[in-house]
């Protein structure tokens, strides 16, 4: 199944790729990816189809490592701070 062709643009402008640092290839034009790819000889009918797939999967990543760090630091600060008055 292949993903729908604009999908990664939408999912671009939602998560703000920008500001997350683990989006290396969003931020990367096609143009330099697809020079790239040629110059490791890899051929592909459309290379632009196959780099929009990459990058919607790095937002996707980018996404659950976001959520994975944010739950980290919650649970960091329940063992840190007193949750009620009775620990304070």
């Amino acid at each position: 199944m292949q993903p729908r062709l604009g999908t990664w643009r939408w999912l671009r402008t939602s998560y703000q790729v920008i500001h997350n640092p683990f989006t290396v290839l969003n931020s990367t034009p096609n143009a330099i990816l697809h020079k790239v790819l040629m110059d490791l000889e890899l051929e592909s009918e459309n290379l632009d189809e196959h780099i929009d797939a990459f990058k919607a999967e790095e937002i996707a990543r980018a996404a659950i490592a976001e959520a994975n760090y944010k739950c980290f630091l919650e649970k960091q600060l329940e063992k840190t701070c007193p949750r009620d008055d009775e620990q304070i």
